[in-house]
């Protein structure tokens, strides 16, 4: 008998190889069991699983026959790991684990701890395929449970395992496993059975796991598992394993040039010295450490997704280590100025610096966008009411939001992907925009203005922290508030109901949201608690600027930088205790950042001498309604305009390929039409709406708009039912229509905070361009407010028009 005849008899089938090998039993020797085995790992090797379980299962029997158990059942434990290869139902997934189990207690008898490695290892794999392909989901935390003591026993055992690719399996689903079981907030019972687990896996993890451990294939997992290891030491193991863990992981990182896990290691080595209460001065180091390397992290990446991602990253790690910073005596002011604006806007500050170069290939270049936009692509929630969806708007949109593990994954290797391909072109994001200093900005400041910068790093806890720094062209101060008016709920989280997308529950985006729906539900005059809420408002966002005497009666323009949250907060409208809004005190203009808002007004603009408007366009491909009030409006505005040369184009010809033909070279751009604002694609799909034409379908996206020459504008006007909203992404990067102008080169956008109403939007846009030529937009803005409060109008009908730019006054030919 030989190799080739035996692989014949496997592949006859169970019945015929069963009698067949009791004819043969005496000839089955052990070079002969021994060769066919090296046909199983070529099987293996070139996936060829169906051949591979037939010989697993045949050398199994065979063994069996022989009587020799131990190798039968080594053989049965790889025929069973075949089997949940080939698996995609609950059931067989059971039916695996089942005899899983059965193969634990088997090498329990034999006291193979070999083989009892291999079956609870197998065990925790079948668990690990049962939670990826959804089944059930409604006994997750049991299943986490099971699978953990699978793995404690695997572990226990492991320095018995000779075999590196189920050593592997281990180590990979010992990280998996750790990282759900300590991201989960476990309760009761629960909480106990989970706390035994952990302890009892970390005492066997710094036994048996080496400090050193570098998964064979792949550097990424080596950090990682350094990574997971490490913590899991810190919080049930020991100290000083965790630190050896942290210090390894940083060394590798550096070695490999993986910055975002060298990010980890020092972050979490700097949490692990905070509670031990280490010196000033190493933590101080540590912030720094973490600081210097934070751009060149983000610098590092050259795809919009991959910076979107980074900034999210160091978000994270870096609103501890900012709070750390600003809670020591006598902090720094300028290195905390410099710190915040490194971490806010910086997206949209590249592409304002022209930092991005298109790929050359255009295959490439779809490729990478459906990528991009399945990363960055949202679902949408259903018809929320007015609290919910002001909530939902208030919320962050993250990069890889946690919750749909098998959509989430996939995201995540885009974003590799993505990277790969972008630096595989040379094209991308190259280098960075550097941000500015607090002198170059004190420099840049007229003498009638100031700038404050507000940052709240985390929107969950109560109170919630607010710290503002305040600029003057002489002076600067800052001040650190807390916001203590809202009852500990105890519930504060990003979640997401169904597949809806992630919404920001805390107590100050309630309060915030239930703010502008109370404004924007107001039709004639504004109600107590509003007003009430709005001065709070003002005492705590605007009061601490006159006490740092930044603030003052020469102070003609207040530049506002929001973030987070702040950006959807009507400014406007915050009341002082006498009753005066904030507008009727000083002109208005906002900013993502200061960095952002220093380069634009660094720019050498054009004289005004021109204008282009469209309204009313043909929208008849929508189920819209027409906006009859908008042309005649836009007649009226032109009236005030008599010393430009205008242009208008109206109903059938307010197309889009008008204004991609006339843009360029134009002083001020006006749309007055209808807007839509998906959910799904918030970066690139916000939209203005204009006529259809031949070649174009009137559908102006926000990426259509990036890519149009705005450098001439001034200003470009957009009235348009909740035009000016915008999504916050993190790192307080802006999505939608108002970023797409700044990146294509506006100096300044209007749009409006809120949905209102045709008639007020017409009347106060008429008012506005009365001042516009002669005072600038911040001040032509200020002016139309303070008509329309004398007038009594309600909130809504004028607060809710957002100046994003300079707000400085023109030169006019």
């Amino acid at each position: 008998m030989n190799v080739k005849e035996l692989i014949s008899a496997m592949e006859a089938g169970i019945e015929y190889f069963h009698s067949w090998v009791e004819k043969k039993k005496k000839q089955l020797t052990v070079d002969l069991l021994e060769g066919t085995s090296k046909i199983y790992e070529t099987a293996y090797e070139e996936r060829n699983y169906p051949q591979a379980l037939r010989i697993s299962y045949g050398l199994s029997y065979a063994y069996r026959i022989k009587g020799e158990e131990e190798k039968n059942l080594e053989w049965h434990i790889n025929y069973l790991y075949l089997m949940l290869l080939a698996s995609n139902t609950n059931e067989q997934f059971e039916r695996v684990l089942k005899s899983s189990y059965k193969a634990y207690n088997r090498s329990v008898e034999l006291k193979s701890y070999k083989l009892g490695f291999r079956a609870t290892t197998l065990a925790a794999y079948c668990i690990f395929d049962i939670l990826e392909h959804g089944f059930q989901q409604s006994k997750r935390n049991d299943l986490l449970l099971k699978q953990a003591t699978n793995l404690r026993f695997a572990l226990k055992w492991s320095l018995t395992e000779w075999n590196p690719l189920w050593y592997i399996r281990f180590i990979e689903l010992l990280q998996y496993n750790l990282n759900e079981m300590m991201s989960i907030l476990w309760v009761g019972e629960y909480e106990k059975r989970a706390n035994r687990m952990l302890n009892s896996i970390a005492q066997y993890a710094m036994k048996f796991i080496p400090i050193n451990y570098t998964h064979p294939h792949e550097e990424y997992l080596t950090a990682d598992i350094a990574h997971t290891l490490g913590l899991l030491s810190q919080k049930y193991g020991s100290v000083d394993d965790a630190i050896a863990r942290f210090e390894f992981l940083a060394d590798f990182a550096e070695e490999i040039d993986k910055k975002g896990s060298w990010l980890e290691a020092v972050y979490a080595h700097y949490n692990l010295k905070c509670s031990l209460d280490a010196s000033q001065e190493e933590l101080h180091q540590f912030r720094e450490s973490l600081r210097d390397v934070s751009e060149e992290f983000r610098a590092d990446f050259r795809s919009r997704v991959g910076r979107l991602w980074a900034s999210q990253e160091l978000n994270n790690k870096l609103v501890r280590i900012l709070k750390d910073e600003i809670e020591q005596v006598n902090h720094p002011v300028r290195k905390f100025f410099e710190a915040i604006e490194s971490m806010r806007s910086r997206l949209l500050l590249d592409s304002v610096g022209n930092k991005f170069v298109e790929f050359i290939d255009q295959d490439i270049e779809k490729e990478v966008t459906e990528l991009e936009r399945d990363v960055l692509r949202f679902y949408p929630s259903k018809e929320p009411d007015d609290d919910l969806f002001e909530t939902r708007l208030a919320s962050q949109l993250t990069i890889g939001f946690p919750g749909f593990e098998k959509d989430e994954l996939k995201r995540s290797k885009h974003i590799w992907k993505i990277e790969a391909l972008y630096k595989e072109t040379s094209a991308g994001y190259v280098g960075s925009e550097e941000t500015v200093d607090l002198t170059s900005l004190m420099n840049s400041l007229k003498p009638d203005e100031i700038l404050v910068r507000y940052y709240v790093p985390d929107p969950y806890q109560n109170p919630v922290d607010i710290f503002i720094i305040a600029v003057s062209p002489n002076k600067f101060g800052s001040d650190w508030v807390k916001f203590e008016l809202f009852p500990d709920t105890g519930f504060r989280a990003r979640m997401s109901v169904g597949k809806g997308e992630p919404i920001d529950v805390s107590p100050i985006i309630q309060y915030f949201a239930h703010l502008r729906t109370s404004i924007k539900n107001t039709d004639k005059e504004d109600n107590e608690e509003t007003l009430s809420i709005l001065e709070t408002l003002y005492n705590l966002l605007i009061s601490p600027l006159s006490k740092l005497g930044v603030l003052t009666v020469d102070t003609k323009r207040l530049i506002v930088v929001p973030d987070g949250i702040l950006n959807l907060i009507p400014f406007a409208a915050l009341r002082k205790p006498n009753g005066n809004f904030l507008i009727q005190e000083v002109a208005l203009v906002l900013s993502p950042s200061a960095s952002v808002w220093y380069n634009n007004q660094a720019l050498k603009r054009e004289e005004v001498s021109n204008f282009l408007g469209f309204a009313n366009p043909d929208l008849s491909y929508t189920d819209l309604t027409d906006l009859e009030l908008a042309e005649e409006g836009l007649k009226d505005i032109t009236e005030n305009l008599k010393a430009l040369n205008c242009k208008k184009r109206l109903g059938t010809n307010a197309t889009e390929i008008n204004l991609r033909r006339l843009v360029s070279g134009q002083h001020i751009i006006h749309f007055a039409t209808h807007g839509e604002f998906p959910e799904q694609d918030v970066i690139d799909f916000h939209q203005l709406l204009l006529s259809a034409s031949q070649d174009h379908d009137g559908r102006v996206h926000a990426e259509e708009l990036r890519k149009m020459d705005f450098r001439s504008a001034r200003l470009v006007v957009l009235s348009i039912c909740n035009g000016g909203i915008y999504r916050i992404g993190p790192g307080n990067e802006l999505y939608g229509l108002v970023p797409a102008l700044l990146i294509a080169g506006a100096e300044n956008v209007i749009g409006t905070l809120w949905q209102i109403e045709d008639r007020a939007g017409r009347r106060f846009m008429i008012e506005f361009y009365k001042y516009l030529i002669k005072y600038g937009p911040a001040l032509a803005n200020k002016l139309t407010c303070e008509k329309a409060i004398k007038h009594k109008y309600p909130i809504r009908n004028w607060a809710g028009f957002a100046l994003i730019g300079t707000g400085r006054p023109f030169d006019v030919k």
